[in-house]
This record gives C-alpha cells, structure tokens and sequence, in this order.
C-alpha cells in the first residue's frame, strides 16, 4: 500500500471517528483551546487579573468555537464548545461551596448515565404523543410493547394501565431516572415493567409495537437494527426523528397537532 493511499485511509478514518464520536472530540478541543489559551496568557498581564481571566475565557471560546466549526461537527456541539469555557467562568465566579459540585455531578450523572456514549439526552415525551400512539396498537390481545428510553416511563405506566391486557416493557440505562419509573409504577399500580438495560441487547422480534423518542444520532443504528430484527407485521414509532432515506418507503408519517411528527416504520414484507 503506498504512502498516499495510507494517508487517504487515515483521513477517512479520522472523519468517519468525528461525525460518529463528537463528543470525545469536542473534548479535545476544549482542553487543547484551554492548554492554547494558558500559553498565551502573558500577553494579558497588563489587563489586570479580572479583565486577565475574561480574555482567556473569551480566547478559549474562540478557539474551540472555529476549531469546531472547521471540522464540522455538528451546530449543537459548536454552540457547546464556544460557551462551555465561559459557562464555567461564571459559576466560579457565583463562589458556590465545592459540595454543590460535587452533588450536582452525581444527580446529573444519574440523570444523563449514558449520553456521553449514546448521544440520546432525556428529554420526556408527553401524553398527547401517547395518545396517537396508543392508537396504532395492536388489536388483538397479548400483544407486546416495548418503550426505547423510557425515562421515569410516562409512556409504558399510562397505556399499560389502559390496556392490561397487553405487556408494556421499558428499558432505561439511566440509573436515576430507571429507579423513579419503577417507583411510579408501584405507587400507580401500573402493570408495565421497567428494566435497566441498553435497547441494542433486546431482541425486538418478540415485540408487536416499539416506541423511540431517541436522536438523530441514533437513528441509523436503530434502523440497522430494525432490519434485522423486526418482525413483519410489527412496527416501530419514532416520535420527531426520521429514519434513514433507505428507510423512507417503508414509513408512514403522521404529522401531530403541534406540527411534530410519529415517523412508522414496518419492515418489507418478504
């Protein structure tokens, strides 16, 4: 193999490693704009100490901001990585004790587990969204549902208590928000169940319906994992994200009230 086509290699590697990981790559280039920003700092001595660290702040925001920009990541992360610096400047500056860190790391961590690997924040879903859900159920009895992030599991407690004929399973990787889901559910008397495992390790061809609210991030693996594991007449409804465009002619939109959308998709039919 020849030294140019070992470059080429590289750099598509490189790429493919950006656009599928940008989170450990935003952090690289915030602490290299920081380890950047500490090197030229001498220039604003004569600023004055406070007026010193405000530059700094204001460089690393630049840096890290172009930095992003040039190898373009996403909006949201460049938006993160311009303002992350200043972010913490300012609650430095709030001289909040250190033992409020420390809790606010841990409930957070709780919270957001696994979003640094899966990219899916928990934002919640809502019961108007349940309710046009709740309509593309099977009709038959013993059918089986399973909710992707269920989050404190509004989704999987709500219909399993109006259809207790069928089985409502959610699945939650967050440690917080899985205890309170399963906390709810015993105070409601809610038949569903909810479990603390990551939804690529389920088997989806036992499940007649799934719902997602995930990321655009996650929706080609989804996908990917749908078309091997689907069973015909089973469906999968992501709420706002669209699946990939090979996946188009095989996906129903419903358009909600609020102009969002369920995006359907079924497998081919064999």
């Amino acid at each position: 193999m020849t030294t140019p086509m070992r470059a080429a290699i590289l750099k598509r590697s490189s790429k493919e490693f950006l656009l599928t990981h940008p989170q450990f790559f935003s952090l690289l280039i915030i602490v290299f704009s920081s380890v950047a920003s500490l090197m030229i700092s001498p220039v604003f001595d004569p600023l004055g100490a406070k007026i010193q660290s405000i530059s700094l702040v204001i460089v690393i925001g630049l840096l890290a901001g172009g930095m992003s920009i040039y190898f373009e990541l996403p909006s949201w992360w460049v938006r993160i990585n311009s303002f992350f610096a200043l972010i913490v400047f300012f609650f430095l500056s709030l001289d909040i004790p250190s033992w409020a860190y420390h809790v606010a790391l841990l409930g957070l961590a709780g919270i957001y587990w696994s979003t640094i690997v899966t990219r899916v924040p928990y934002y919640p879903s809502n019961q108007m969204v349940w309710e046009e859900v709740e309509k593309l159920l099977p009709t038959q009895s013993n059918f089986k549902v399973l909710e992707i992030g269920s989050g404190l599991g509004g989704f999987t407690r709500s219909l399993s208590k109006r259809h207790p004929h069928g089985t409502f399973i959610g699945l939650e990787t967050a440690p917080v928000p899985w205890f309170l889901s399963k906390i709810k559910g015993l105070y409601e008397s809610a038949p569903g169940t909810f479990i603390r495992k990551d939804y690529t390790q389920e088997d989806f061809s036992q499940y007649d319906l799934i719902f997602a609210f995930l990321s655009p991030a996650a929706m080609p693996n989804l996908y990917e994992k749908a078309l091997k594991e689907l069973s015909p007449n089973a469906k999968i409804v992501s709420y706002m994200f669209t699946w990939p465009n090979k996946a188009e002619p095989y996906t129903q939109k419903i358009l909600l009230n609020n102009d969002e959308c369920l995006y359907v998709y079924k497998n081919q039919t064999p």
